[in-house]
């Protein structure tokens, strides 16, 4: 596994200790002054992880085949768990992760069918678009989860609260044109 391989990997290791994380303290004695850092370490790490692997992969021209595939797979796991956890918390609608499940399901789904004809589905531009709108109302939620666990849920002021689920809808529609967008590509293939 090459260097940029093994960092996109990381974002598929992180992700369920960013889960426990995320509800140890609720579950557990945990020290809140302890995992309000280590969850925004590994959600930090997780994003940078993303926007550096292809960066990587292209300065040390080690762009593969699996590389284009264990990406978007990493993005999918790392960014499915951070939406399961704001919406187990009732953070996030439920509407809103099932159709980024959705989303993220059918274009893994399609990238097998190209697969099977020896095509590898590259990222496309909306896809970047969508990991930075993901990644925004991630650190939104995760912003909101902190003054929950530190007992500000409540007091959180409306601006923010308002802003966050703008943010959610937002990743709901970047989530469905983007899956319009990489269905359009599949059948230019």
């Amino acid at each position: 596994m090459n260097a940029a391989n093994k960092i996109t990997f990381l974002r598929v290791l992180l992700s369920p200790v960013f889960f426990v994380l995320f509800f140890l303290p609720i579950w557990t004695p945990f020290p809140v002054c302890i995992a309000i850092p280590l969850i925004g370490v590994i959600f930090a790490i997780i994003e940078f992880s993303d926007l550096f692997d292809g960066k990587v992969a292209r300065k040390l021209n080690q762009v593969t085949d699996f590389g284009k595939l264990l990406d978007p797979f990493g993005d999918s796991i790392s960014r499915i768990t951070y939406f399961f956890c704001f919406t187990i918390s009732a953070y996030m609608p439920a509407w809103i992760f099932i159709l980024i499940l959705y989303r993220d399901m059918s274009v893994s789904f399609m990238r097998q069918l190209v697969a099977k004809e020896g095509i590898v589905m590259p990222s496309r531009m909306s896809g970047k678009i969508k990991a930075w709108v993901y990644a925004i109302a991630g650190i939104a939620g995760t912003l909101y989860h902190f003054a929950v666990l530190l007992g500000a849920g409540a007091s959180v002021p409306w601006v923010f609260t308002a802003a966050m689920n703008a943010l959610f809808f937002l990743a709901a529609a970047t989530a469905i044109w983007t899956l319009a967008d990489y269905m359009l590509a599949l059948r230019k293939n």
